[in-house]
């Protein structure tokens, strides 16, 4: 359990290839800090797919949660973390 990207974010590096539940996290302008979390769908054709919360499409004046599609290698992902599910 977690309340803040920073807190939940002990993860795995990025040559770690992520599991469907894993969390990802992100760093928008690579200051080294979380500024985001999702949770990983699964991986396909070097891109790791996502159900995201609290973002948008584009449309700034509307949160809700999405599903995105990122590539395994974008700079701005910091890592993953496998939560302990019971």
């Amino acid at each position: 359990k977690f309340s803040s990207c920073a807190v939940g974010a002990s993860w795995k590096g990025k040559g770690y290839t992520p599991s469907a539940g894993d969390f990802i996290f992100f760093d928008w302008n690579k200051d080294g800090q979380v500024d985001h979390v999702g949770i990983v769908v699964n991986v396909a054709n070097g891109r790791v797919n996502t159900i995201e919360g609290n973002t948008s499409d584009r449309n700034y004046d509307e949160s809700k949660v999405v599903r995105k599609s990122h590539k395994l290698n974008a700079r701005y992902i910091i890592g993953y973390s496998r939560p302990q599910y019971k």
